[in-house]
């Protein structure tokens, strides 16, 4: 599948998770979207945070720490469970 785009941060100051949001992949087979994260002081050492099967192009990481910043990629599966390539990267900071 193809990988998402636009992936953009949108979380408000004082919010105590982050709030992700991208442009929908249009293909027919398109099943759902998995979410990783780094911290920025390791930026590549991502991880799934998605526990669920996310099927919207937005997504809020309630998981992480106060004060903290992160890198985000996302990636499109298919109905057969190919993965696409990551997204564009997106950095995001809680502000609480």
């Amino acid at each position: 599948p193809a990988a998402p785009t636009n992936l953009v941060d949108r979380t408000n100051e004082g919010d105590e998770e982050v709030t992700l949001d991208w442009d929908d992949n249009t293909e027919a087979d398109l099943a759902s979207y998995n979410i990783y994260r780094a911290p920025l002081h390791t930026p590549y050492a991502y991880i799934q945070v998605n526990t669920y099967v996310v099927t919207a192009s937005e997504f809020v990481d309630a998981t992480v720490e106060e004060d903290q910043g992160y890198y985000y990629r996302v990636t499109a599966v298919d109905t057969n469970g190919n993965e696409s390539a990551l997204s564009n990267r997106v950095d995001a900071k809680t502000l609480c």
